[in-house]
């Protein structure tokens, strides 16, 4: 940097700022104010005073960016949130030209936006000694498939089944890249496909990159997502030991639980396999979280469901929406109210930690835009929302993702925020597909909606 980084960070918040920006001048002006908070020390400027609401495209994104700042959120999360904030209201602006989803429509013109501003992280680098704190990989979890082989075939679960496992020198080299990060606790997750259909290899693994945390001087954990067919009492025992986390599926009673889970063997019980896994993680002391996914025609029974996973002995639960599919106004309010009345229902439980409703702490939302990493059985690199929609790809659809994990040089150079969840699905999805353009602009509102109704019940501003 040449120039002063005071007067870089003055500068560009009042370009940013400035009535009747557009969009290209807040995020140069975003970008550039990013570039001097990096090198001044202490905190960039809080009360920010953004331009009056004239309903101009820049105007709502320098609000929107000044808001985030004031919450305590960097000038580099706030350019990230402004171009969201940009593609939301582009992809609104074309639906309501046209409702059928014409992928060819952008009224707005915030597609070539995207397309000029996707590399904005590499303009903030520009000119500084050395890469910021609010420009590193925030992540501290790396995501391996290990199969995407499986035993049932979820209606709801986007991710394309097949044969394909991930070789050892791969699962050894995202290991080995995830250990690179300078964070003194690093979490390697384990998903497929079903990861125990390869229980030996997951293990293997696991005590590999356990020892190579403790040569570091880190700490080790693991994360392991599963269908609960393979946890046997002598799994989770080895598991627990090793300082795993497993989340499994568990939808409600046999019924309810049943209806979206497809064995692949007919003879198969689904609620039955899962059951039998929560009791054998619960009798060897196997953390878990169960994971309660409502569909709009599921969703008047949650409360019910959730009582029902409270019986079953489960004490740590995640409610999601299902993705993929149409969410309209009365399923979308019947889900915040389910859970808000469960949040009443067990408050004193909630309060004292006895009991864990994920989606009042730890779930982002929109759910859809999920920036972290993970590792694809071939061995490349990718963003967890590209598996989003994968079931549903166009056949045409743009191949993604960062490249080979062998490119990559050091797990804190990575860097992607919600923009660029948004705009790989974009890209190859809905600029693809018109029914396809529905389904995620629905998925995105229904996400801002849940995540302005939780930040209401915590009393956040």
């Amino acid at each position: 940097m040449t120039t002063d980084p005071a007067a870089e960070l003055e500068h560009g918040l009042a370009q940013a700022l400035a009535p009747g920006a557009d969009p290209d001048a807040v995020l140069e002006g975003l970008c550039r104010a990013a570039r001097g908070a990096a090198c001044v020390e202490g905190d960039p400027p809080r009360a920010l005073t953004p331009p009056a609401d004239d309903g101009s495209l820049g105007a709502r994104m320098a609000r929107h960016a000044a808001a985030l700042v004031a919450r305590g959120g960097t000038l580099a999360g706030a350019a990230d949130d402004a171009l969201v904030l940009a593609l939301y209201l582009g992809e609104a602006a074309a639906l309501r030209a046209a409702p059928e989803g014409d992928p060819g429509i952008d009224p707005a013109g915030v597609r070539e936006l995207a397309r000029r501003w996707r590399d904005y992280p590499a303009r903030i680098l520009e000119g500084l000694p050395e890469r910021p704190g609010a420009l590193r990989n925030p992540r501290r979890n790396l995501q391996v498939m290990v199969t995407r082989r499986c035993q049932l075939r979820c209606s709801y679960c986007p991710v394309v089944k097949g044969e394909a496992d991930t070789p050892a020198a791969v699962l050894d080299a995202a290991a080995d890249l995830l250990l690179t990060g300078a964070a003194p606790g690093l979490r390697l997750d384990f998903s497929g496909g079903e990861p125990l259909l390869r229980t030996d290899e997951v293990l293997r693994v696991a005590e590999r990159f356990r020892a190579g945390a403790e040569e570091r001087g880190k700490a080790a954990s693991f994360y392991l997502v599963t269908n609960g067919f393979g946890l046997t009492p002598d799994v989770a025992r080895q598991l627990a030991g090793l300082g795993c986390r497993v989340e499994l599926s568990l939808d409600g009673d046999e019924a309810t639980h049943n209806r979206h889970k497809r064995p692949v063997d007919p003879a198969e019980n689904p609620y039955h396999r899962t059951r039998a896994a929560i009791e054998a993680a619960s009798t060897e002391g196997l953390p878990h979280t169960v994971v309660m996914v409502a569909t709009p025609d599921t969703v008047a029974s949650l409360p019910a469901s959730f009582a029902h996973a409270l019986q079953v002995g489960v004490r740590s639960v995640d409610i999601n929406y299902a993705i993929g599919r149409e969410w309209d106004p009365p399923a979308l309010a019947a889900f915040t109210g389910a859970l808000e009345r469960i949040a009443a229902d067990h408050a004193d439980a909630l309060r004292s930690g006895e009991l864990v409703l994920g989606n009042l702490s730890s779930k982002v939302e929109p759910a859809v835009l999920n920036a972290e990493w993970m590792v694809d059985t071939d061995g490349s690199l990718h963003l967890m929302t590209e598996w989003a929609l994968e079931s549903s790809r166009p056949a045409d659809g743009e191949e993604l993702g960062f490249g080979p994990l062998a490119a990559v040089a050091a797990w804190d150079d990575l860097f992607a925020g919600r923009f660029h969840a948004y705009h790989t699905l974009l890209r190859a999805y809905s600029w693809r597909d018109g029914a396809l353009r529905r389904v995620l602009h629905n998925n995105i509102g229904a996400g801002r909606s849940v995540a302005r109704h939780l930040a209401a019940s915590r009393g956040a501003p």
